[in-house]
Formats: structure tokens, sequence, C-alpha cells
């Protein structure tokens, strides 16, 4: 997780690169903020063609795994890089549901605080 978080800050990190959804998940881990989830419990489903995942907020912590949705207050069914314009880029989600890119069913507040748990750093210096 720490070279994830050095490489965000690279001068060259490009974030348009394409995306996998396993590294999403791997991107939540390495740029969680605790600080701000603070008191937080959550559970989010994320649907990437057949391939679901879950995501677990509890008590400062966040577990990402390949898993059913079922039990998730949210799901997101989408593509990786646009789960990353609404966590990073903070692109509000409506922007690629109106072109049917995503579809959210559930608690969108749950996904709208989970937001706020990511920043980017800032970039080194070249």
């Amino acid at each position: 997780m720490v070279l994830g978080g050095w490489a965000a800050r690279s001068p060259l990190h490009d974030p348009t690169l394409p995306l996998s959804a396993v590294s999403i998940m791997q991107s939540f881990e390495t740029m969680f903020d605790p600080a701000l989830a603070s008191d937080a419990t959550m559970t989010l489903g994320f649907v990437f063609g057949d391939e679901p995942f879950v995501v677990r907020i509890e008590n400062g912590i966040i577990t990402t795994r390949r898993d059913t949705t079922e039990a998730a207050e949210i799901v997101l069914t989408t593509q990786p890089p646009l789960v990353a314009a609404c966590v990073y880029g903070k692109v509000p989600p409506a922007a690629f549901e109106a072109d049917g890119m995503m579809t959210i069913i559930g608690d969108r507040a749950v996904f709208e605080r989970f937001v706020g748990f990511f920043n980017l750093p800032e970039k080194a210096a070249v």
C-alpha cells in the first residue's frame, strides 16, 4: 500500500490509464483515510462486468474482497475508471448514469459519504 501511495504522488502518474477491477479495489485500500471515516460503518458493492466486489468500512478499517453484493447498502454496476472518476475526481455519479454507463441501486448517501474518505495526494515536485 505504501508503494501505491508513493506512485500516486509521482509527477509521471497518469490517472487516465486503464484500471482493472482489482486495481481500483487496491487503490481504495491504499488511499483510504481512516481519520475521515472515524465512526463510519458501511458495506458497498461494486459490479464490474461479471466481477462482484464488496467494500466494508468499520472501526476505521477498510476491507475489499470478491464477493456477492446482496448484503451491500448500495451497489454500483459500472467500469473501474468511472468509479475512480467519482471517488478520486469527485465526478457526480449522475454524470455516468444519464448515459447508462453506471447503475446505482441502494442508499446513495452511503456512496456520497464513502467518496469523502479518499483524497489523492499532492504530486511530488519534479
